[in-house]
């Protein structure tokens, strides 16, 4: 199971997420997206992170608002007819 771990606002000017990553599935592309808790805004990307990533720091963050981040992956795939 990968877990993603935030910093639960020990910071005041930044979030922390760190998540677990071997590549064993051949990530090509982390993009992060956040969504502002008890508002019916969407989820926004925030950024997209290369392969080998598994730490961001999310400097836009307000330490006032509560924030739920997904980290969707993206594999290519491509195919040689």
């Amino acid at each position: 199971t990968k877990k993603l771990v935030a910093s639960k606002g020990y910071f005041g000017n930044r979030v922390e997420l760190a998540w677990s990553n071997n590549n064993g599935l051949n990530i090509d592309i982390f993009k992060i997206y956040r969504k502002q808790l008890g508002t019916a805004l969407d989820s926004v990307q925030i950024t997209s992170l290369g392969n080998g990533s598994a730490f961001f720091v999310d400097n836009t963050a307000d330490a006032r608002v509560f924030y739920r981040y997904t980290i969707v992956v993206i594999r290519f795939v491509f195919v040689v007819v």
